[in-house]
């Protein structure tokens, strides 16, 4: 059951879901849930504040383009029933045990928001995201309240492909200055 949705901005969503069944599951920080948003359509999300016995799972989650996905995050509401599969094994963020560099986009900011629920709580670890809009998703990782998020690096992404010029100098950087870390990327 939807419990909660939160427009965070024009194409962020913060949805809560709430069943007694999740009290049952095991799960760890990266794992990922299916979400039925159309038909037979799917779409995965990683959640976060998914506690051991608790009953709520929360998803942020990014409408892009005319998507199932996106008209399903249009659409949900509180008290809306939905199909969900898992969580279900993905990523081991808890494994990470040493400095970190996240690399993702819009879609990846739910699995930065679980890292920063591991016990090292996302501790020593760079994150950038490739977005659309550095002002829209600024505003949702402040409303989301992570310290290590907040200073996240935003590359807004370029047609031509510019952008990533930058990127690629950076993760040089981060490679040359520590041969011991532990890399991420998603989206």
């Amino acid at each position: 059951r939807v419990d909660a949705v939160h427009a965070l901005s024009p194409r962020f969503r913060l949805v809560s879901l709430r069943n007694e069944a999740l009290r049952r599951v095991a799960h760890r920080p990266g794992d990922k849930v299916q979400v039925r948003v159309r038909g037979m359509a799917f779409r995965t999300f990683t959640p976060f504040r998914l506690g051991e016995g608790d009953d709520s799972l929360e998803l942020l989650c990014y409408a892009h383009g005319d998507a199932p996905a996106a008209r399903w995050l249009e659409a949900v509401a509180p008290g809306d029933r939905c199909h969900v599969l898992g969580p279900r094994r993905s990523m081991d963020l808890a494994a990470i045990d040493r400095s970190t560099v996240f690399v993702g986009d819009e879609t990846s900011l739910g699995l930065a928001l679980a890292l920063c629920d591991t016990p090292l709580g996302g501790l020593d670890t760079h994150f950038i995201f490739e977005v659309g809009d550095a002002l829209e998703v600024r505003a949702v990782l402040d409303a989301m309240g992570r310290g290590m998020l907040q200073h996240a690096w935003l590359v807004e992404r370029r047609a031509d492909g510019g952008h990533l010029a930058g990127v690629e100098a950076a993760l040089a950087r981060y490679a040359a200055a520590d041969s011991f870390r532990q890399y991420v990327l998603s989206g």
